[in-house]
């Protein structure tokens, strides 16, 4: 009965959503062009690109991909100008004559795909956030290698690693800015997009934190309309540009200050920080505006401060840019520059399509979104918007990005494998096969497996899918990972795969199906620690607590165990108002091995101290009593924290039974996801991808 509700009303919702969604299909003017509808895949750093700067097959491969879904904008990933601004190792470049072929190739690809599409190129340089151990640039005599306007960096940089820029250089970079747009042009590309954004060069130099020099550098006025007419030097008048702008850096939130810069006595004299957004409004826009550009992309943010403004993790609210763009839109005199933004809309298909029909934007735009389903535009044009697969803000794609590597997506295994690794052949011989887990492994390999032809019996032992992620979808904090189940499931259902909800798989039910391949995805279960008194009533595991809620939970509990389960358990009853303290033997943060900086380093641990939780790291001798937990620390001071409820959330473990008791039941038997070694998400669903895909 759950099941059939649920899809009841999913299909009000899909064609209450037909209706609502035509808005995105109109066209938009941007300057002299024309973009088909209001969908922008945003600019997003694949990491795929080689060392020199030129765009590789996958790369290419990876805008052919793009350019099937039909969007009305693609937005090519922010691409380096000059050799000192590099981010990243596998950025693309467009500062000589030799990169101008392979963006050619880039666009070309778009083109025949794709005619109406509009494309053009983000230019860059990094500024004081370039990595400077793999910036393709000499090191000055000093040894510093990084440039900013006022060599002012935040106060975990390295010291001597960035210096200011004498004026000449700034000119160079300027220069450098312009002539990519003339590259840019020769490629074929429709328009380019300077970043005066996310903290990098151009957002630097018209910072009033970042820049405090004296000269004509100094002078937002100037660097704004230098940028515009040495680009027109270059490309003409008509040309479009249009810039990726911020309406604020952040700089004032809580925890953003301790990593501001620290190289002076006493307390900063620049006030306001940065931009914040009525300096915004009131200074840099109206600079702007007399620059005529065709289209603004408004964001926030500073990715060495305040990353998790620019890019919002799972924690925040949807629609993080709105209002920013909204003022901005609100603003401007010349009604005909377009506005547009992200943050979480995209992974909303209802709220971005409300807030274009309301007018508070002009266009939406999708960052991690277009990973999650690169064919969103054309799924909504061919009125099936529930088949969209929707982004969870899990930020995979970023971390993998962050660390240096590539980027990969959590909830879609064919991003950046596309036409290489991931083909869905059609299966030659359909075979019957059975899986046992309906957690994200188990969802996908279904899901994947019935595309290619084969008949699907799919045991899950809960009322709803979903595993771990439903379970983690509990918490108000991470509520948007439900996106994951809600994708799925639709696919599932649409794809007549046999879902045994509520029913646990067992030897003799499976038997009985003969199948001929089985996938068990059973997923994990808490461990439970060998401390003094964890079997009383009151202490829960971390899958207990969460099914219980914090309305059922007392008013003051301890959290032992504090890696990435516990600590964001915590933090979210700590955001209900409860008495939390948490407690971990291991060496601290809280939610250290949740492998996401962003959610980690840019928000929990800051949330952590403004709630006042206290925490307590490297701490022996446990034991649980029944209103209270008592420990020593690592200086052996006896404590006692009371505590109404205890949450243990200190590993997981394998259910590695369920396939031993299946593995002879057929003759293919594959053990995936956690029930095969404990990982993420991404692991469950790639190691899902890999099976179903081969079978």
């Amino acid at each position: 009965m759950f099941l059939k509700n649920y899809y009841r009303g999913l299909e009000v919702m899909t064609a209450m959503f037909e209706k609502q969604l035509e808005v995105l299909l109109k066209p938009l003017k941007i300057g002299p062009l024309t973009a088909s509808n209001r969908l922008i895949a945003a600019p997003m750093v694949k990491c795929f690109a080689s060392p020199e700067g030129y765009p590789t097959e996958r790369v290419i491969a990876y805008y052919k991909r793009l350019a099937m879904g039909w969007w009305g904008i693609i937005v090519v990933e922010a691409t380096r100008v000059h050799p000192s601004g590099s981010q990243f190792r596998g950025m693309l470049s467009l500062y000589s004559d030799k990169h101008v072929m392979g963006h050619a190739e880039i666009v070309d690809i778009v083109k025949e795909v794709s005619p109406e599409t509009l494309i053009g190129v983000q230019i860059v340089h990094g500024g004081h956030a370039a990595r400077w151990s793999i910036t393709d640039w000499m090191p000055d005599r000093d040894g510093t290698v990084c440039i900013s306007p006022s060599g002012i960096v935040p106060s975990f940089f390295r010291p001597g690693r960035v210096r200011a820029m004498s004026s000449k250089e700034c000119d160079e970079v300027m220069e450098a800015h312009a002539l990519a747009a003339g590259y840019a042009k020769d490629a074929g590309y429709d328009y380019v997009m300077p970043h005066f954004t996310h903290g990098f060069w151009l957002q630097e130099m018209i910072s009033p934190y970042w820049n405090r020099r004296t000269d004509r550098w100094g002078d937002p006025r100037y660097v704004i309309t230098e940028l515009f007419d040495r680009v027109r030097d270059y490309v003409g008048k008509g040309y479009p540009i249009c810039p990726r702008v911020c309406a604020d850096e952040g700089l004032n939130r809580y925890g953003a200050e301790k990593l501001l810069y620290t190289g002076h006595k006493g307390p900063d004299p620049i006030e306001p920080r940065g931009i914040t957004l009525n300096y915004w409004l009131k200074t840099l826009l109206p600079i702007f505006e007399e620059c005529n550009p065709a289209w603004m992309s408004v964001t926030v943010g500073d990715v060495v401060v305040t990353c998790d403004y620019l890019i919002p993790p799972v924690y925040h609210s949807r629609g993080y840019f709105l209002r920013v763009a909204e003022e901005t839109k609100k603003a401007l005199k010349n009604k005909e520059i377009a506005i547009s933004t992200a943050g979480k809309l995209a992974m909303d298909p209802g709220l971005m399509a409300r807030v274009v029909a309301e007018g508070r934007i002009d266009a939406v735009e999708a960052g991690r979104p277009q990973y999650a389903d690169p064919d969103m535009p054309r799924k909504i044009m061919e009125g099936r918007p529930e088949d969209i697969t929707l982004c969870t803000s899990c930020d995979w794609c970023t971390q993998d990005l962050f660390e240096q590597k590539r980027t990969r997506c959590a909830v879609n295994p064919e991003t950046m494998y596309e036409f290489w690794m991931y083909r869905e052949i059609p299966a030659v011989k359909p075979k019957t096969i059975v899986v046992v887990g309906g957690g994200p492994a188990g969802m996908v390999a279904a899901t994947i497996l019935a595309r290619r032809g084969h008949k699907v019996i799919l045991f899950e032992k809960s009322r709803e899918l979903g595993g771990q992620i439903a379970l983690a979808s509990r918490n108000r904090l991470t509520a948007d990972l439900r996106n994951f189940i809600l994708s799925y499931e639709a696919k599932l259902k649409k794809l007549n795969v046999n879902l045994r909800l509520n029913e646990e798989a067992n030897v003799d039910k499976v038997k009985a199906l003969n199948p001929d391949v089985i996938i068990v995805a059973a997923g994990s279960s808490p461990v439970k620690p060998r401390i003094v008194g964890v079997e009383k009533p009151h202490v829960l595991t971390e899958d207990e607590a969460l099914l219980k809620g914090p309305d059922e939970l007392g008013e003051k509990i301890a959290v032992i165990g504090v890696r990435k389960w516990g600590a964001e358990i915590g933090l979210w009853l700590a955001e209900e108002g409860k008495k939390v303290t948490l407690i971990d033997e291991k060496p601290g943060p809280a939610g250290i091995d949740m492998r996401n900086w962003n959610r980690l380093y840019f928000w929990l641990m800051w949330r952590l101290q403004e709630l006042k939780v206290e925490q307590f790291f490297e701490v022996k001798d446990i034991v649980i009593k029944d209103k209270s937990v008592e420990f020593k620390d690592k200086e052996d001071k006896r404590h006692e924290v009371p505590a109404d409820n205890v949450i243990v959330a200190v590993g997981r473990r394998p259910n590695v039974e369920v396939y031993e008791a299946m593995k002879k039941l057929a003759p293919e038997v594959y053990n995936i996801g956690d029930s095969k070694a404990i990982g993420y998400l991404i692991t469950a669903t790639r190691m899902a991808s890999h099976y179903a895909l081969t079978i």
